[in-house]
């Protein structure tokens, strides 16, 4: 163990006697207090208010996802190489130089096969492997934005617009459980995942990928395991645009001198970015709109790439968008088959239902229209945010709205798309859209693209415009054409959720199976034009 470490563990909290103080170290694993100690490189003082107040269930998953999942290169022993090739996760504020004076280059990528080759497992990871190679103080100020208070990267305001203290909780809530979030009582498979969170439920399901294979020359595709989304929300606030585009241009710059690259140019690997397209697409530097944003999907290698994010430019050729993360992480096919089951058979006494709060900031916002109209109805439940926003974030409560409902209405929020709309059509709830571009033209690989079948379209200039009452339009269907339509939505239910990444999904395809299809065929399509043309 450093010195340093052993310096904080020895801090007078340690012993005093406290009720506080030992209710903190009864709560905790004393290997974990260690880690988590050695990793956050924050007084102990400040862990204790803060575990002790939020009541966070710090078990072994997330200790593991606060140092390993998020950060720290993954490497077999040796006598384990044949099995599997792992890749190191690029997350905040760690380097690839760092990563190349540890001689990890050569793990950076995930590559997988199609099913052209004998398949390998993914199994037997050496968790300890790098204890001996890395200073737990100096990772973390690789990692942290802030350490202790004080700044890792010069900020543009004078204070921190966030601290550790802000940042621990957030990844003890949301990496917890390979991505999944902390598990919701009494419910197996349910969880409160956080909807920005795709990139590390992805990467987890990527290591148990039937067809991983460590030879790049047989893989039919290249993953590069970046924690886009990580990066930006560490460095989006209070850093300025140098800084938050400095990551992602050392991990293009990094991929662009490997052999792996040269194949096809970079149009063989992708990534996901699990955000919406326009945090990464940040246009200008020095005016307002250098506010938002850094320049990933701008850069000349990431244009040859395929990035998924959760929602995409519809313009745009390599950027496609997959499911929001839901709540639901079944980690077996019963598990799919029971709920399909149970929200087939539930009684819907409301006839719609809109769970949000208006933009009033947006002018051409129809929400408060929605609301309004909802309000006025007796059919309609509303989950106003405004008023309730702790239910907002209530997964039982959402979920118990849209479950209650026949429809939920989905109009665009700070974006064209939400992630309710998957929520909602996991609870069986047929979704109402009034933009094409909340789904339509962008779930292309997930969704069927005969819209009726499943959904409702209400142009959004007829609410804005005062010639449509919802009520109205929703009432004109026939029982039996709800309940057709509940059905195709219940029938998707398996391509819109995310498996639970710590178990082998088998008897059904989920979103990662059908965005990991959509990647091949592309990556194939693009392969048969570069080898026609090169035959011309």
């Amino acid at each position: 163990m450093n010195h340093k470490l052993e310096k904080q563990l020895q801090h007078p909290k340690m012993n005093s006697s406290s009720s506080s103080s030992s209710s903190w170290i009864n709560e905790l694993p004393l290997e974990a207090l260690r880690e988590l100690a050695g990793f956050l490189e924050v007084k102990i003082e400040m862990m204790e208010q803060r575990i002790d107040s939020l009541k966070c269930d710090v078990d072994e998953d997330v200790y593991r996802s606060l140092g390993e999942e998020l950060m720290l290169p993954h490497q077999p022993s040796g006598a384990d190489q044949e099995l599997f090739s792992f890749g190191a996760p690029i997350a905040p504020r760690y380097t690839l130089m760092e990563m190349q004076d540890m001689e990890m280059d050569d793990q950076f990528l995930y590559n997988f096969n199609d099913g052209q080759m004998p398949c390998m497992a993914n199994e037997g990871i050496d968790h300890d492997y790098f204890q001996g190679m890395y200073d737990h103080d100096q990772l973390v100020q690789q990692m942290m934005p802030f350490s202790d208070g004080d700044s890792a990267v010069a900020p543009l305001a004078s204070e921190p617009l966030w601290d550790l203290d802000q940042f621990f909780l957030g990844t003890c809530i949301s990496s917890s459980n390979a991505g999944l979030g902390l598990p919701l009582t009494g419910y197996p498979a349910w969880y409160n995942t956080d909807q920005f969170i795709l990139d590390i439920i992805f990467h987890h399901r990527m290591k148990s990928y039937e067809c991983l294979t460590d030879n790049s020359s047989l893989a039919s595709a290249v993953f590069v395991p970046f924690y886009a989304g990580i990066d930006f929300a560490c460095h989006q606030w209070g850093f300025n645009t140098s800084v938050r585009d400095s990551l992602a241009r050392e991990v293009v710059k990094w991929l662009n001198s490997r052999k792996e690259w040269a194949v096809m140019g970079g149009k063989d690997h992708f990534m996901v970015a699990g955000r919406t397209t326009w945090d990464f697409r940040r246009i200008k530097d020095h005016d307002q709109e250098a506010l938002w944003g850094n320049k990933l999907l701008l850069l000349p290698e990431t244009l040859n790439m395929t990035v998924l994010t959760v929602e995409s430019a519809p313009w745009d050729s390599n950027d496609f968008a997959v499911p929001y993360p839901t709540y639901f992480h079944p980690s077996n096919y019963n598990q799919v088959i029971s709920w399909q089951n149970k929200v087939m058979g539930l009684e819907r006494p409301w006839l719609f239902a809109f769970a949000g709060a208006p933009r009033p900031d947006q002018k051409d916002s129809i929400r408060q229209l929605l609301i309004e109209q909802c309000v006025s109805s007796a059919r309609c439940n509303l989950l106003d945010c405004v008023s309730e926003p702790g239910d907002c974030h209530s997964p039982s409560s959402v979920m118990r709205v849209f479950e209650r409902s026949s429809f939920c209405l989905q109009p665009r929020g700070d974006s064209a798309t939400r992630r309710s709309t998957f929520d909602a059509m996991v609870a069986g709830c047929v979704p109402v859209f009034f933009s094409p571009g909340t789904a339509y033209e962008q779930y292309l690989w997930h969704l069927p693209t005969d819209h009726t079948r499943y959904s409702v379209f209400i142009p959004e200039d007829e609410v804005r415009n005062g010639k449509v009452i919802v009520q109205q339009v929703l009432s004109g269907y026939s029982e039996e054409h709800v309940r057709s339509m509940r059905e195709e939505v219940v029938r998707m239910i398996p391509r819109l959720i995310y498996g639970d990444p710590r178990s082998r999904v088998e008897g059904f395809k989920d979103a990662f199976d059908v965005a990991v299809d959509g990647v091949l065929r592309r990556v194939a399509r693009l392969r048969k034009e570069m080898q026609m043309m090169e035959s011309t």
